[in-house]
């Protein structure tokens, strides 16, 4: 007598079921055509921002100041330098401003306005007529702008204090100029050759008050002593 061999049939596809597996078959060649497209861009894209900061670094360094304009740093994280109010921006108002006096920041500026809107402490030394006091003024009136509205009888936001009523003034000529574009109230307290009668000026400008006081110590002493300037 014969025997049968035996047959094993490991699958049988019927033809929906070929279809199905040719259909799951090119889903997997698009997702993974898709996936090198998306992998291409993403390098493009990184490639692109990488161009992108090298040009930025390399018109930094064409734009480094000249040997005579040389400004040492110290300190942890010290921000880039700007080169142009367009930079830094101060915000249309301010840079309008900007833009009509000078053709572009100068040495300290640069150097601290980016640490100063970041919050940094900043000592900045420089010569007479650097543009130091620019170089603090501008950034702490557009911190003042980021604050709530004052409550009426607060205090002024901004301090700014000078040893002598002629610094004072030069000071407070620098911040007039912003204070009608950036709507901010500026006051000044100060002693002189006329100390009574500027004295009650002054007072009388800082009681109805003021987002900013220029001061010397001694009269701002004698007007929060007096209630008239509250800090």
């Amino acid at each position: 007598a014969g025997s049968w061999g035996s047959l094993k049939v490991e699958k049988f596809l019927y033809a929906d079921d070929v279809a199905k597996e040719e259909e799951e078959k090119a889903a997997r060649r698009e997702e993974r055509k898709a996936e090198r497209k998306q992998a291409k861009l993403e390098f493009e894209i990184l490639r692109e921002e990488q161009k992108k900061q090298a040009k930025k670094e390399d018109q930094v360094r064409r734009k480094a100041p000249k040997p005579a304009e040389h400004v040492r740093t110290e300190g942890e994280g010290v921000p880039l330098p700007v080169w142009s109010f367009e930079e830094i921006n101060f915000g249309p108002a301010a840079n309008e401003i900007l833009c009509s006096r000078f053709v572009r920041p100068s040495p300290i500026q640069c150097y601290a306005w980016p640490s100063i809107m970041k919050g940094k402490d900043v000592i900045g030394l420089a010569d007479t007529g650097s543009g130091k006091t620019m170089a603090y003024v501008l950034p702490g009136l557009i911190h003042l702008k980021a604050q709530r509205p004052p409550n009426p009888g607060d205090g002024p936001i901004m301090l700014l204090l000078a040893p002598t009523r002629e610094l004072v003034l030069q000071i407070a000529t620098e911040t007039d100029r912003f204070k009608d574009a950036l709507q901010v109230r500026v006051g000044l307290a100060y002693g002189g050759k006329d100390g009574g009668a500027d004295r009650v000026k002054q007072g009388d400008v800082l009681s109805q008050g003021v987002d900013v006081v220029a001061a010397t110590p001694g009269r701002l002493i004698d007007f929060v002593e007096a209630s008239i300037c509250k800090l």
